[in-house]
């Protein structure tokens, strides 16, 4: 049986990549031209971003699309 990792301790990419870049999800939302609590529950998997939002965080981000939804 194998061991399962602790959810908390796998990060999302988006927030990997907005961390990597120096971001705070403030200034990715702003980028992206959402509010906060969009990066917020989407980083945190609540939510998941639609086509349009993803092609935004990935020009706000510096990566393409298949960067964000990689698994």
């Amino acid at each position: 049986m194998s061991e399962r990792v602790p959810s908390t301790t796998i990060l999302n990419p988006i927030a990997a990549r907005r961390q990597a870049i120096g971001l705070t999800q403030a200034q990715l939302a702003e980028k992206a031209g959402v509010i906060q609590q969009t990066i917020d529950k989407w980083e945190r998997g609540e939510r998941n971003p639609g086509v349009p939002s993803l092609k935004k965080l990935a020009a706000a981000l510096g990566c393409s699309v298949a960067d964000l939804i990689k698994e």
